[in-house]
């Protein structure tokens, strides 16, 4: 992948080109696709939400799934830095399920999670998205299991559980609760998962 910090050049009417940053046309990106999905947005519309002419779409991203996969490691960035940043809370098991409780009670709005969403959409039609997905769920594991880790020391979270295998199970259990809340799953209804979630953190 190319590198994440180069000027793109967009063309104007009148007068030089102006420069934007790649993050700054990659965050409209993510934007763009978390919102409509991959296949119902098209590429003018791609490069209409970024603020680039569609030439320099191509020019700079060589194709619509290019920009995908872009798109698709800076929202794991920025979401797995989100995580990251609960090792500074005191009480870590109390955050993660708060954070659970956020994902069953708003999912974003009712966006769901950008990695889950392409996953349903198009991560059994290319080798190059599911490699890039798995990259970002591989991203959030890591991030939950520095927590975990950070709860064990801090002796807030059962020494004995495996960091790993539990951050495992966050990711997988959050990526289910953002279907079924798609799927008209209320919050008071994914409680009871939450709990169970959260009981390994202590048991």
């Amino acid at each position: 992948m190319a590198q994440n910090h180069f000027q793109l050049s967009v063309d104007i009417t009148m007068g030089r080109p102006r420069e934007f940053s790649h993050e700054e046309v990659v965050d409209s990106a993510v934007e763009a696709f978390w919102s409509n999905g991959y296949e119902a947005l098209s590429t003018a519309d791609l490069a209409s939400a970024m603020g680039v002419a569609k030439s320099s779409l191509y020019n700079a991203f060589k194709s619509k799934q290019d920009v995908l996969l872009y798109a698709l490691a800076r929202y794991a960035n920025m979401h797995s830095a989100a995580v990251r940043r609960l090792v500074d809370e005191s009480d870590t098991v109390g955050a993660l399920r708060q954070l659970l409780l956020n994902v069953a009670q708003c999912n974003d709005d009712g966006r769901g999670c950008l990695l889950v969403n392409t996953a349903a959409e198009l991560g059994a039609k290319s080798v190059d998205v599911q490699t890039e997905l798995k990259s970002g769920f591989m991203a959030m594991q890591k991030a939950f299991a520095a927590i975990i880790k950070s709860g064990v020391q801090a002796g807030t979270i059962n020494f004995s559980c495996d960091a790993d295998a539990v951050a495992l199970t966050l990711v997988t259990g959050i990526a289910g609760m953002r279907v079924l809340a798609k799927g008209g799953y209320s919050a008071a209804e994914l409680a009871p998962f939450i709990d169970l979630l959260v009981q390994q953190l202590t048991a």
